[in-house]
């Protein structure tokens, strides 16, 4: 009856791949963690981005306000983006040329190993207002 030798090369090699598993997984989490961080990031990045854009379009309306603006984006940041959003700061600004809503925001990150992710927009848009008509053109 044959008995199963091992060869003479892969004595002392027992666990090998083991050891190489063990090396090689908290690395791959760590990628695995940092590329849905980034996503998670790239989403909120966007929302907050909406949110100010569509704050500036509500506040720039001819019978717009900044409140308006200003609560419009609140709004479109909680349904975004959840609990995040309660430490959000929202600036809005009607000039009689230009308004402007700024957002900012922090999304916890899921590794503890850096700080808070700082999320930063501005939405710009022109004033909305009633000009008469020059020289008797309608």
């Amino acid at each position: 009856m044959p008995t199963c030798r091992p060869r003479s090369g892969t004595r002392g090699e027992h666990g090998a791949a083991m050891l190489e598993l063990a090396l090689v997984a908290p690395l791959l989490m760590l990628l695995v963690l940092g590329a849905v961080q980034f996503a998670l990031w790239y989403h909120a990045q966007g929302v907050v981005l909406a949110a100010a854009q569509d704050g500036a379009r509500l506040a720039a309306a001819e019978s717009g306000t900044a409140s308006a603006g200003r609560q419009r984006a609140l709004s479109l940041l909680r349904t975004g983006l959840g609990r995040t959003a309660d430490s959000t700061v929202v600036d809005a600004y009607r000039g009689p040329d230009v308004t402007v809503v700024s957002v900012t925001a922090e999304l916890r990150p899921l590794l503890p190993v850096v700080g808070s992710l700082r999320l930063r927009a501005t939405g710009r848009s022109l004033t909305e207002r009633f000009r008469a008509p020059v020289g008797g053109i309608p």
